[in-house]
């Protein structure tokens, strides 16, 4: 099984975000460059959140809440 493994470096661009979901964390490039990581756990409901590209914040899947950047 050949992977290819994915780089904070070379996979995270500048107002970007995502998900390690096996860590628990997410992970914002601010357009700064500087790189923000907070619990990905949801307080409500315990799922990983995802990233949300075009609104540029972190959506529960199991219930539909929405997060600001910080968490």
């Amino acid at each position: 099984m050949n992977q290819k493994r994915t780089t904070l470096r070379d996979g995270l661009s500048k107002n970007q975000g995502m998900v390690l979901t096996e860590l628990h964390v997410a992970l914002y490039r601010d357009g700064e460059g500087e790189l923000h990581a907070v619990s990905s756990v949801c307080t409500h409901k315990g799922c990983d959140v995802e990233w949300n590209e075009r609104d540029k914040v972190w959506d529960c899947p199991c219930h539909g809440s929405r997060f600001a950047l910080a968490g």
